[in-house]
């Protein structure tokens, strides 16, 4: 199915996402005031994560990175002495890519009666892939409040699109063809990272990860497609006061 969108402007995107981080904030806080010490405390810190995604998929041979923002709420579990289990859900989370080829993009239209060779090369077109996202990372933080982690990463797919965005003066127009049924529901990868806790060690954490996907997300046998991505993130602790969150 296709949907048309016209005049679709900045200031509405951000009014979203405005919105959502602040509803996902107050939930957090809700659920800490709930739990409390339990939440936050010497051996755990819970808050809210967010930032933006770097994503493309490997096996399209000319392609663009995709650009999008991830949400979602962490964990930080101690282990023993400095080694601690990240882990938590990323609730809103996109992966694919921008810019396929006319060629390559005939994959995802093979059983629709859309004609895309007059549009092709007026616009961008890309796929797009939302997933629930969970990271479970063994992460080391070194007493100069560097840390680095590894493992590996879970996603669950909700849905999935083929678009068509094009720009004129001060209107757009996007095309959306929702083909979730091409995609497989499980993905599963490696995730690397590093990062830096702010003030002192008793701040805010904010750092990259890098996720090669191992899992081939199309189901059909005429090519293989995996998900690379990475993240820019900062975690915020919620409840939590000097003596939870220093090492």
């Amino acid at each position: 199915m296709i949907y048309s969108i016209q005049k679709r402007r900045l200031k509405q995107l951000i009014l979203v996402s405005f919105l959502l981080f602040s509803g996902m904030a107050q939930s957090q806080i809700l659920v800490t005031l709930i739990f409390g010490e339990k939440l936050n405390s010497e051996g755990v810190e819970f808050g809210l994560s967010g930032g933006l995604t770097r994503s493309r998929i490997n096996g399209f041979s000319d392609q663009r990175a995709q650009t999008t923002l991830n949400l979602g709420f962490y964990f930080d579990i101690r282990l023993k002495g400095q080694w601690w289990l990240n882990t938590g859900v990323m609730v809103v989370s996109r992966q694919g890519t921008n810019r396929i080829s006319g060629d390559e993009l005939a994959y995802f239209y093979q059983d629709t009666t859309i004609d895309i060779d007059p549009i092709v090369s007026d616009g961008n077109f890309g796929q797009a892939m939302d997933y629930f996202n969970v990271p479970i990372l063994i992460k080391y933080k070194h007493p100069t409040h560097f840390f680095v982690e590894g493992g590996f990463m879970l996603g669950l797919r909700t849905r999935a699109g083929t678009y068509y965005k094009a720009s004129a003066e001060k209107a757009s127009m996007e095309f959306v063809y929702y083909n979730q049924d091409l995609f497989r529901r499980i993905d599963a990868g490696a995730m690397f990272g590093l990062g830096y806790k702010l003030m002192k060690g008793e701040g805010m954490n904010i750092g990259v990860r890098y996720y090669h996907g191992l899992v081939d997300i199309y189901k059909s046998d005429e090519t293989s497609l995996y998900n690379q991505t990475l993240y820019f993130f900062a975690d915020i602790p919620i409840g939590a006061n000097k003596e939870q969150t220093a090492d």
